[in-house]
């Protein structure tokens, strides 16, 4: 049976399938499934939007993306239509690396790439309208417990808990599964931030940091900071980084022999409160309330580069698999950073966005 085409509502013709399989494509034919809210399908013979293209960064990753243009029809000066080309094409070259890193772009949706599968998907990916990335999420729970803030959410690798921290000193852990409270605890302070790394799992408190290893079911209190610990991280070799309140980012790493976490030194540059940490391409990266990133060398420890734009604190750091660096500000922008021929960073772009965060 050849494939019939029909009209839906005025609109472009439709292509249906019969039991022949797929005729010819038509740059004006809607694939069915699409109006229907149920096509997962990428790249998709069919047209499911004006102004889309399809985009398979590479096709050894199993990733494929699809980049939804605005309406060409929309009534726009040419200038304006010059500037937004431009801005969509420095979207799509960042897309098309390997590493299929497409955060910055004005919507992008990532969808399975099965050539059969039109089956609905349980992460609702449905409609190609709308502003921002959000539109790719679906709400599966809603976890109530906390009093104040949530200031911190980790997730451990292979693990099937949940651990997530608040203002009032309260740290929650939370079955995956059943979406319940099943442990709840007090640290008797302001919890800053929670992360985990490997088997760890840290809290930054005003002067105190609290370390737990998960395998082990030990408790480790880490003394030395002085004020509220805004930001940690940590690496695979167990070092532990601090921001700090003061401005100075406090460095420790394990030691399996006194089990302890004895301190290495104190990183001093910024002049305001340290509220991002990212590590990552053998550095080290603050984010300050002084406006600006540092760069430090992991080797060294030494600071390699202060990175200068943003206008406001920089509340948060995001680096990519290809390598470039994502900061927010209260300044309402989000940059994308990129190393030069030098091996400097320098601004790639920057996107005035209404979130202050990134994750």
């Amino acid at each position: 049976m050849d494939d019939k085409r029909v009209k839906v509502g005025g609109k472009a013709p439709v292509r249906t399938r019969g039991r022949g399989g797929y005729g010819k494509k038509k740059n004006d034919a809607v694939c069915m499934y699409w109006l229907q809210g149920r096509c997962n399908r990428n790249p998709c013979r069919f047209v499911h939007a004006a102004g889309e293209v399809n985009i398979t960064p590479n096709p050894t990753n199993g990733r494929s993306y699809t980049y939804h243009r605005k309406n060409p029809t929309d009534s726009t000066s040419n200038s304006d239509s010059k500037e937004k080309k431009q801005q969509q094409q420095q979207s799509l070259s960042l897309t098309s690396g390997p590493s299929g890193d497409g955060t910055h772009a004005s919507h992008i949706s990532q969808q399975d790439s099965h050539p059969e599968s039109h089956e609905e998907s349980s992460l609702s990916t449905r409609g190609s309208s709308g502003d921002g990335i959000a539109n790719l999420f679906m709400r599966l729970a809603q976890l109530d417990g906390h009093n104040k803030t949530v200031t911190g959410i980790a997730l451990p690798s292979g693990s099937d808990k949940l651990y997530t921290a608040s203002g009032d000193g309260d740290l929650r852990v939370w079955d995956c599964h059943t979406g319940r409270c099943v442990h709840q605890g007090n640290l008797g302070a302001q919890i800053g931030c929670l992360i985990s790394q490997g088997p760890w799992l840290f809290a930054g408190l005003r002067n105190l940091v609290k370390a737990w290893n998960l395998k082990t079911e030990t408790q480790y209190s880490i003394d030395g900071p002085v004020g509220q610990v805004y930001a940690l991280e940590a690496t695979t070799e167990d070092v532990l980084f601090a921001g700090m309140e003061d401005g100075s980012i406090f460095t420790w790493k394990y030691d399996s022999k006194t089990d302890s976490f004895p301190l290495i030194t104190t990183l001093k540059g910024h002049t305001a409160s340290v509220l991002s940490l990212q590590v990552g391409c053998k550095s080290l990266y603050s984010g300050s309330m002084d406006n600006t990133i540092r760069r430090w060398d992991l080797d060294t420890l030494t600071c390699s580069q202060t990175l200068l734009g943003h206008s406001a604190a920089v509340t948060s750091l995001v680096l990519s698999r290809a390598g470039c660096l994502l900061s927010s500000s209260l300044d309402q922008t989000i940059k994308i950073w990129a190393c030069r021929q030098d091996g400097s960073m320098g601004v790639f772009d920057t996107r005035n966005e209404d979130a202050l965060l990134i994750y």
